[in-house]
């Protein structure tokens, strides 16, 4: 079964499906991924209430701290951002109760790591989705557009339930030239038509910082989501300016929202020192936890 396949067919509803052990797995440098797949932000319904484009982690903003260090242009640095996502009590859901207390809570862990070789980027991902545990381990060579759009990548892909021997292995490389993004693993090769320059969320969340923030500012290209999912024809553009309220201050930002097939709205939130502090979509979103440097 194809990565894809098994993604929309089977994590929806759970693990339901087994094979024998796969020998191998990921690199040692997923490690340093920690995050507990229990950890609650309950919304503090005293506290202010954030803009709307990051209103659903109005939980998790309201204990924030915007982590210490740089993400210079040129590299040499690593953003590990929180993934959460928004959810209210089982007793709410059931018994509808008044004053419901929402919160958000932890998928897991994506580090984006950007060498100083220009412009290459190296992901790893973590996460709890269902009863299912994911990670991913990929390396991703950019253009020097300015949305780091797709030249080739290499990824592996794990995913395993909480029984340790059930488990499915993917190695996957991809390589975009002439009109076609082409996806290769041991077992098949898939071609698909791109009209448009191809990102990633993950490149996009580095390459949205040095965008313009001026008013009708917009982008058009395809978005390869995780390396997963192909969405076509997106439209970036700056939104606004504003500020968040964090437990650690004010932070004014910059708004860039994505529009396009296939996703419901991207909004990106950039501080004033370039960084990427809040990403959401839907019901999920990202903060960013720390930078290290590398």
């Amino acid at each position: 079964m194809k990565r894809r396949e098994f993604i929309a067919k089977n994590l929806g509803a759970g693990l339901a499906v087994s094979t024998g052990a796969i020998c191998g797995g990921l690199p040692a440098s997923s490690a340093d991924l920690n995050y507990d797949s229990q950890k609650k932000w309950p919304l503090d319904a005293q506290g202010a209430v954030p803009p709307d484009e990051v209103r659903l982690l109005a939980g998790y903003i309201g204990t924030y701290h915007a982590p210490e260090g740089a993400m210079p242009r040129s590299g040499g640095w690593k953003a590990v951002y929180d993934m959460l996502k928004f959810d209210a009590p089982p007793s709410y859901k059931k018994k509808k109760v008044a004053a419901p207390v929402m919160y958000n809570s932890s998928l897991g862990q994506v580090a984006i790591s950007r060498s100083g070789r220009d412009p290459e980027y190296h992901i790893q991902m973590a996460y709890s989705p269902t009863a299912a545990v994911e990670e991913v381990d990929g390396q991703l060579y950019c253009n020097t557009d300015d949305v780091a759009s797709i030249c080739n990548y290499e990824m592996t892909w794990r995913c395993s339930s909480r029984d340790p021997h059930i488990t499915y292995l993917r190695k996957e490389i991809g390589r975009v030239g002439s009109g076609e993004l082409t996806v290769s693993t041991p077992a098949y090769t898939d071609r698909f038509r791109i009209q448009k320059s191809l990102t990633s969320l993950w490149t996009l969340m580095d390459a949205v910082r040095f965008l313009p923030a001026q008013a009708g500012w917009k982008k058009n290209f395809d978005l390869y989501m995780d390396l997963s999912s192909l969405r076509r024809n997106q439209v970036l553009q700056y939104s606004k300016e504003s500020v968040i309220q964090t437990a650690g201050g004010n932070v004014p930002v910059s708004f860039y929202r994505q529009l396009g097939e296939g996703i419901e709205p991207i909004h990106y939130a950039v501080d004033e020192q370039k960084r990427p502090l809040f990403i959401t979509q839907g019901q999920l979103g990202w903060g960013l936890n720390r930078i290290e440097i590398i």
